[in-house]
């Protein structure tokens, strides 16, 4: 890495704090609310500013840092739902909307399309534009042709996205929020009509078209569908013909980069070009000039044909800033670019900070800029087979370093065998990049029935079979993936802490930051402990919000007692379930039903607790002694809510998410009755210390 100085890195010194700003305005938002009182400081703020500036120059960096940080948490603030005056959901007397389809998903029963609405209109003759992405859910039947470009006349209807409100899982309303989507639809056949003459393209629509079109040409030169998913998610970044058995290989071995086109894709494009000009040595300005643009014209064109996705886009405007500064015949500063791309990404939207594929590709490259240097020189090899092998090695570990804690956050595991996938990773996607896209030019020049197209096909074939099978051999060995693991927040953030200290204790050898990291391990490990013991003194019933099935949860001292009324499909129960009992630090699972204690199979005592689930036929042929404390009420439950109350008085009722035909009855119900009640489908999962 180039050595760390500031002065070197001004716009470090800028993205830094309006990172911070961002932040800021995403855990207190309320510090950015335009009153009086801010508006006044921000007042002030720069006339103290502008009239000390001239006369204390030691005041100048605190001035660019705090404004650059206010600039960060207002701009963040600004490009919130609530000042996008054009965005469709503010036009409330609206009808009708137009809306263009920008990609398709199907689904069992329905097609998913993000939209763009471009029209709203009070009838079909009178349309205002409009911004903003919509999610929208048609019937999959009648419109399984639809195509990305095609727009539709739809009704003016549409919800908030819904939170999943069970404990610790994965937030898909947060996810579309952070790319700009807040509104999902859903629209029946009369509600829609095709609007066939109407064409609103634009670069990314043309850019998905090429790529579909790229799709359908390997699916005819590939063998079989692993192989096509491989090719599409490597060379186009079209991920959703990735099977679950292929993509857990992946993961699991480490090796899932190479199937997001990003940085390393990029990289590879934008190398093999410079070594093809390399043949041509630049003597002259304008030959170097042209040399650039080649490099730079060839890396965005790669980024079309993959659909001009977030990350490659990203990787791209890197690369291109890297050799902008090459062809100005200045030594580019590594850090210094990648702070450039970061700080014009987080300014065109504020939410990309807060992106999987954002924080990852970022860091991974910081950690090789960081640390791959170090890394390699802790071993001399002779051979160059040897060097190969090790440089790999090291910068899958570089990379690995400053990914790891996010990823343990993100998906609770973490692969052993990265240092070995990566061995592999880099000279098969080097490969299959390149004959992949050789064949792409090959196919819109020469179309697809020549001698070259078939050589092409067999070797891209070929390769990609043998980097699966290696890939399954390496989820194949002993301990291949560390699962079901569980990081918090305060731990991701000492184990940042400790590399920042591990960094600067390698460029200044001092012993006070060797002292300081072995005191973030010392707290790391404090925290791990209590963290753990605080779960495991929880005495805690969970009832899941999900209408797939009745999952109920019970845990104590790190055992689970799980109790399913019904057979449910694994990934389901997962889905709602999985991540708060790694939050609890589960050791073991049994069946609820061990705490059962009646004629009924459905009546349970939790110690003071008795606690009736699902009751059935036969439960309504006795009562119990003394009131139900828990009534859990599913689809399924026999009789209605007046004669279990009259049976079994219960002191509170829980409407499961599987409850949808009887939800207005069973409410009606509670409130002639006067019984307090839970509805998982509106109020969230149900929980309770026991």
């Amino acid at each position: 890495m180039d050595s760390f100085n500031l002065n070197k890195t001004p716009v470090l010194k800028f993205t830094l704090p309006f990172i911070l700003g961002i932040l800021s305005y995403k855990l207190f938002p309320g510090l950015y609310e335009f009153r009086f009182e801010f508006v006044v400081f921000i007042i002030i703020y720069l006339l103290i500013s502008t009239l000390c500036l001239p006369k204390h120059y030691l005041l100048i960096s605190s001035y660019w840092l705090l404004l650059f940080f206010l600039f960060g948490g207002i701009h963040s603030r600004l490009t919130q739902l609530t000042f996008q005056k054009t965005h469709f959901s503010k036009y409330t007397s609206s009808a009708v909307m137009i809306l263009r389809v920008d990609e398709t998903v199907e689904l069992k029963n329905s097609i998913r399309c993000l939209s763009s609405v471009l029209y709203v209109g009070t009838d079909s003759l009178e349309f205002k534009e409009s911004t903003g992405q919509l999610m929208a859910y048609f019937n999959k039947e009648s419109n399984s042709e639809l195509q990305i470009g095609q727009c539709l006349l739809v009704s003016y209807k549409f919800f908030l996205e819904k939170s999943n409100t069970n404990p610790h899982v994965f937030d898909y309303k947060e996810y579309l929020n952070n790319r700009g989507i807040y509104h999902r639809g859903y629209y029946k056949d009369d509600e829609t009509l095709l609007l066939d003459d109407l064409n609103r393209d634009n670069l990314f629509i043309k850019a998905k078209r090429l790529r579909n079109q790229c799709l359908d040409h390997f699916s005819n030169i590939l063998s079989n569908e692993n192989n096509l998913a491989v090719a599409a998610a490597m060379i186009l970044g079209e991920r959703k013909l990735l099977s679950d058995e292929l993509y857990d290989a992946y993961t699991d071995t480490g090796a899932v980069h190479v199937l997001a086109v990003s940085g390393l894709h990029v990289g590879i494009v934008g190398g093999f070009i410079m070594f093809l000009l390399q043949l041509f040595p630049a003597r002259t300005i304008s030959m170097k000039v042209a040399q650039t643009l080649i490099i730079i014209s060839s890396i965005w064109t790669f980024a079309f044909i993959t659909g001009l996705a977030a990350a490659v886009t990203r990787a791209s405007l890197m690369f291109s800033l890297y050799f902008i500064g090459k062809g100005l015949m200045r030594r580019p500063n590594s850090l210094n670019i990648l702070a450039a791309a970061a700080l014009l990404m987080l300014i065109n939207d504020p939410n990309y900070l807060f992106q999987a594929g954002f924080q990852f590709s970022f860091l991974a490259l910081l950690g090789i800029l960081t640390f791959y240097g170090p890394i390699y020189r802790t071993l001399l090899f002779k051979s160059k087979p040897a060097k190969y092998l090790w440089s790999a090695v090291a910068i899958s570990i570089s990379a690995q370093l400053l990914v790891s804690p996010l990823a343990i956050g993100y998906f609770h595991k973490l692969p052993t065998y990265f240092w070995l996938s990566g061995i592999f990773a880099v000279p098969a996607a080097y490969i299959i990049l390149a004959v992949g896209l050789f064949s792409v030019i090959v196919f819109f020049t020469l179309g697809s029935d020549n001698i070259i197209m078939d050589l092409l096909s067999r070797i891209l074939d070929f390769t990609i079979t043998w980097f699966n099978e290696v890939i399954f051999s390496i989820q194949g060995l002993p301990f291949c993936s560390a699962d079901n693991l569980w990081i918090s927040p305060w731990s991701i953030l000492i184990f940042y802490i400790g590399l920042a200290l591990l960094t600067l204790f390698i460029k200044t050898k001092n012993s006070k930051y060797l002292c300081g990291l072995i005191a973030c391990l010392i707290v790391q490990v404090l925290v791990h402990n209590y963290e753990n013991n605080q779960a495991w003194k929880k005495n805690t019933l969970f009832v899941y919000d999900n209408y797939n099935g009745t999952v109920i949860d019970y845990m104590t001292a790190g055992r689970l007692y799980e109790h399913l009324p019904h057979p449910m499909e694994q990934r389901s129960i997962d889905f709602v379930s999985k991540n708060n009992r790694l939050y609890n630090r589960i050791q073991s699972q049994s069946d609820l039903q061990e705490l059962n204690i009646a004629q009924s199979g459905s009546l349970l005592r939790i110690k003071d607790q008795l606690i009736l689930i699902d009751p059935q036929k036969q439960d309504l042929e006795w009562s119990c002694a003394e009131p139900i404390d828990l009534l859990v009420i599913t689809e399924n439950t026999q009789g209605n809510l007046y004669q279990l109350n009259k049976q079994f008085c219960p002191k509170k009722v829980i409407l499961d998410g599987t409850v949808k035909n009887k939800l207005w009855a069973h409410k009606k119900a509670a409130e002639n009755l006067d019984l307090p009640i839970h509805i998982t489908s509106k109020d969230g999962a149900y929980s309770i210390e026991i």
